[in-house]
Order: structure tokens, then C-alpha cells, then sequence
């Protein structure tokens, strides 16, 4: 009898030894994969929530005094209309991006500016950018770094400017004591130039003006995505990612331009000339005649780098399993469309993920100047798989939950 208890205490202890060993069912990555028509689109302000356009009272509200910070308007695009890419069992794999278009813009209005504060040359104005490239993704691991494969993602890519703008207006108010006598001067200085890739004047013809040759031999730019990820612990996984590094710049001298000043000045304005009838307003309020564009081609060359991205990044599995991950990020971007071109980044995700077929991933980040709350579900069946998402998001955090702008995107992909 104890030899039959004997035998099967040892027959369990090897059915657990070998059912803890047997790794759960998970769909394996496409060999061979095709991507048609992936999109993500945003805009999001910091001024206006859908609770302020969408009150039952069917009255648009709209609260001045938050307008302390400035207004803010944002928005960006990112298509895929075409790519595929090869994977060889995980361990090395490239790809082709066809005709990729990512676009930026926003408004950025001094809240100086709006509330009338006095300021010494404040700076706003609007920033907008669009880049049409070509890329080409691979990736392979380094055996036997430290013990461990490191991962490795490249993208070189060429691309072309389609316009770029950058925020140039200034926004002045000064009081001046003359003789004992208060005057105030106010004055906003501003300047729209669009660069363009050829001279859109009312000549211009799309199939005659544009030049093929011209264009990529002076448009166009090449930059480098790089991206390393080391398996630190069964766990921990550590990773960072750069966008974009410049390597040759686009290269622009078309320009659309809007250039003008209006100016307020008090110090021209006193009480004799009033009670006389005798005010001279065009010395005292400067507006410009006349809002004419101006079509014309530079002497040297606006040099043009897309957005850059530098991010650190964790994938930590707390159940040392593919099904739960948390990934904190933190890095920094640089781009030429904003006032502020330098801004902090980071946030923090959660993926669901179960057995590669059904993922799910929450996330709250801070991107691109932009609070982004949102959630997406991909749903893969080896053959077919797609992805949907949507999310909040403003410049202002608390905006952010209230539906202050909104992010969708959709991922649609074949292969096996």
C-alpha cells in the first residue's frame, strides 16, 4: 500500500513538473504580411469640451477666464495606405512603407494676447507641416549581448516636404509715461509664410509646374528611425526608440506669404483733437489696406527635418507572461511646427493580450503637447487582423477627460 501511495505521490508530482513546463497556446506572428489603409487622426483643443458645445440647453458656453494659458488647437495625421513586411521565426525581418503621409498643425494664441496683459514681444502664431516618404523597416537581434539577444529596428526612409509653416507673429503692449501723461502702445507683428514644394502663384499649373527632377533633387530628405530592446529579465524588458534623425534635410524656396502689423498707439491721441473733432485715427489705430498674398521663391533654401522623437521605454510582466504588460515611457520630441519646439514626453500603458488574437491595450500619455486618453482592441486571426481605437484628448489634462478633442484610429492587415 505504500508503495502503490509512494508511486502515485511521484506520478503527480510529474504531471505538475510537466503541465508547469507546457507553454500556453499562442498564435504565432504572420510570415508574410500586407497593411491597407491605416489611418490614426486627432484634433483637440484646450478651450472647448463636447460639454460645452452639446449642453442640453443647445447654447454654446464659453468660460473667458480659462483663456489665461492661451488657446491651443492641435491637430495631426498619420496614413498608411500601403506596406508589407517578411518575418523569418522572429529572428529577423524587413518591410516596405509605400507613400506614407503624416501631417501636423496647430494654433497657438497668447493668452497674454487674448486678456490684454501687458508683454514685451510674446510669441504666437500658427505652425503646420505634411511629409509624403517612403520607408523601409527591418530588424534583427545581436547574439550574446551579455548572455542575451538584443533586438534592433531600423527605418531608413526618403521624404518630400508638401508644405511647412512655422508660428512668426509677436504680440506687444507697452505703457509709456510722457510728460507725466499715461498713453499705452499695443502692436501684433505677424507673418504667415508656407513653404511650398513649387510656386503656387496664379500661373501655376499642377501637370506643367511641377518638376519631377527639381523636386527630388531638391525636396528631397532622408532620416533614421533606430530602436534597441534588451530582455533584461525574464519580467523586464528595456527599450528606447529614435524618430527621424536627421541625416540629409528636405530642402524648400517656394513660399506663399502673408506679412503685416496692427498696431494701436494712445500717445497720439489727446483731449483737445476730441472736443474739437479733430482725431486723426490713422495715426493712432494702423490696420493694413489689404490682406494680398505674396507668391515668391527665396535666395537660399529653407532646410527642413521632420519632428524627432527620443523615448525610453519598459515592458514590465509582473505575471511573467505575455498576457499582462505595463509599459512606462518617458523621452522628448523636437518640432519645427510649434512655438515651443522642445517638449517633454511620456505616459503609461497596459496590453491585454490573449494568445496573440485578441489585445487589448489602455493608455494615458502626454504627446505631441497633447493629453491622449484612449483605448484600442485588435482582433488577429492569423489571415485577417484588425485594429480599432479611440481616445480623449486635450492640452490641458483636465480637458482631457472631457472630451475636449478626440483620436480614432483603424489597422487592417493580411498575410499569414
Amino acid at each position: 500500500m505504500k508503495k502503490l501511495f509512494l508511486l502515485f505521490a511521484v506520478f503527480m508530482l510529474a504531471a505538475s513538473i510537466q503541465s508547469q513546463e507546457k507553454k500556453p497556446f499562442r498564435m504565432g506572428n504572420r510570415v508574410f504580411e500586407l497593411g491597407i489603409a491605416n489611418f490614426d487622426l486627432g484634433i483637440a483643443n484646450n478651450f472647448l469640451t463636447a460639454g460645452d458645445i452639446l449642453n442640453k440647453n443647445r447654447k454654446l458656453i464659453i468660460d473667458f477666464e480659462n483663456l489665461g494659458d492661451g488657446l491651443n488647437i492641435g491637430f495631426d495625421l498619420s496614413l498608411s495606405p500601403l506596406f508589407f513586411n517578411i518575418n523569418i521565426k522572429d529572428k529577423w525581418g524587413f518591410g516596405l512603407d509605400i507613400a506614407n503621409i503624416s501631417a501636423y498643425g496647430n494654433i497657438d494664441i497668447s493668452g497674454e494676447l487674448l486678456k490684454l496683459n501687458r508683454s514685451d514681444g510674446d510669441r504666437f502664431g500658427m505652425g503646420a507641416s505634411a511629409f509624403l516618404d517612403v520607408g523601409f523597416p527591418l530588424f534583427f537581434h545581436i547574439k550574446n549581448v551579455v548572455k542575451k539577444d538584443l533586438k534592433i529596428n531600423l527605418r531608413p526612409a526618403g521624404f518630400v516636404t508638401l508644405f511647412f509653416a512655422e508660428p512668426d507673429m509677436t504680440y506687444t503692449f507697452k505703457e509709456i509715461n510722457n510728460s507725466g501723461i499715461n498713453s499705452a502702445y499695443m502692436e501684433i507683428d505677424y507673418e504667415a509664410k508656407i513653404y511650398t514644394p513649387v510656386l503656387l502663384d496664379s500661373r501655376f499649373d499642377f501637370f506643367s509646374s511641377l518638376d519631377i527632377g527639381e523636386l527630388l533633387g531638391r525636396n528631397l530628405g532622408v532620416d533614421l528611425g533606430i530602436g534597441a530592446e534588451y530582455p533584461l529579465f525574464n519580467w523586464l524588458d528595456l527599450g528606447v526608440n529614435f524618430s527621424h534623425i536627421p541625416v540629409i534635410p528636405s530642402r524648400l524656396n517656394h513660399y506663399v506669404e502673408i506679412k503685416d502689423k496692427i498696431s494701436l498707439d494712445t500717445s497720439e491721441l489727446n483731449a483737445v483733437d476730441l472736443i474739437n473733432g479733430d482725431v486723426d485715427m490713422d495715426k493712432i489705430i494702423n490696420l493694413p489696406e489689404n490682406n494680398n498674398m505674396v507668391f515668391g521663391t527665396d535666395s537660399k533654401d529653407k532646410y527642413i527635418r521632420r519632428p524627432f522623437k527620443m523615448i525610453f521605454y519598459g515592458n514590465f510582466r509582473p505575471f511573467q507572461s505575455q498576457i499582462f504588460t505595463v509599459t512606462p515611457k518617458l523621452g522628448f520630441s523636437i518640432n519645427g511646427a510649434y512655438v515651443q519646439k522642445f517638449s517633454v514626453e511620456g505616459g503609461l500603458g497596459i496590453k491585454l493580450d490573449l494568445a496573440n488574437m485578441f489585445i487589448t491595450r489602455i493608455g494615458i500619455n502626454y504627446e505631441d503637447k497633447m493629453w491622449k486618453n484612449g483605448i484600442s482592441f485588435n482582433f488577429n486571426f492569423r489571415a485577417v487582423e484588425i485594429g480599432i481605437g479611440a481616445a480623449m484628448q486635450s492640452q490641458n489634462f483636465l480637458k482631457s477627460w472631457q472630451a475636449s478633442g478626440v483620436r480614432v484610429n483603424f489597422e487592417f492587415k493580411l498575410g499569414y
